[in-house]
């Protein structure tokens, strides 16, 4: 390996907890009308509890943060790339991407001028949904790690071409990767569609490093 990482053309980026800090903030808490902020992160905290996801642990902390008293949660199911669904004091519960609403037959589309506004503030945005209805949004803030700039002003001088490839929504992942000077990249990837880009890069003649942190960098 170390051998032939000095014929790396190309090296290919995560963004959460590779780039970025993967210690996230919910800094934006907006529920639709006539739902009040405390029930809207209470739900979604109630089913977090049950993922081992830095979003879902930064839900569930702004709750705690807040004093709110969560309820158990049945049937949890981790939706790769996606989010969460399970049940919440007899709800159904769906907290993820708009992918992840329009699976669980949410129509979100009435928060998404605002989930838009979050993104191109540099926010992931959380869709939360609670019985097929959309309940409001948390932003989640990821600060970019301190030294992610250096390491990547420093492959660019080593003449390496950087790509960012992401789960996260678009205008989430061009904030990032324009603070940094990175102008490719791939957004709203799962899991298996990484490891894709990956094979698509090494079929153009690319030689290839990976480098991510977490079970969904695994393929790729």
């Amino acid at each position: 390996a170390l051998e032939r990482l000095h014929e790396i053309d190309t090296v290919v980026l995560d963004k959460t907890g590779t780039l970025t800090a993967g210690r996230p903030e919910v800094v934006s808490v907006i529920p639709v009308d006539h739902v009040a902020e405390s029930e809207l992160l209470r739900f979604a905290a109630s089913l977090e509890q049950g993922s081992e996801h830095p979003l879902a642990g930064a839900v569930v902390a702004a709750a705690n943060a807040r004093g709110l008293r969560l309820g158990r949660s049945y049937g949890f199911q981790a939706v790769a790339g996606k989010g969460a669904l399970g049940v919440v004091q007899m709800r159904n519960v769906a907290v993820g991407n708009a992918a992840l609403m329009e699976e669980a037959g949410v129509d979100a589309g009435v928060l998404e001028p605002e989930a838009q506004r979050l993104r191109e503030l540099g926010q992931t945005v959380v869709f939360v949904g609670i019985d097929g209805t959309p309940v409001g949004l948390l932003g989640v803030a990821d600060p970019l790690k301190p030294e992610a700039w250096e390491v990547v002003q420093q492959l660019k001088a080593d003449g390496r071409k950087l790509v960012v490839l992401s789960g996260d929504h678009a205008a989430s992942v061009q904030a990032v990767a324009a603070q940094l000077g990175i102008d490719e990249l791939a957004a709203g990837v799962l899991p298996h569609e990484k490891a894709e880009r990956i094979r698509d890069l090494r079929a153009s003649g690319r030689t290839v490093a990976m480098v991510g942190d977490g079970i969904n960098d695994a393929p790729a």
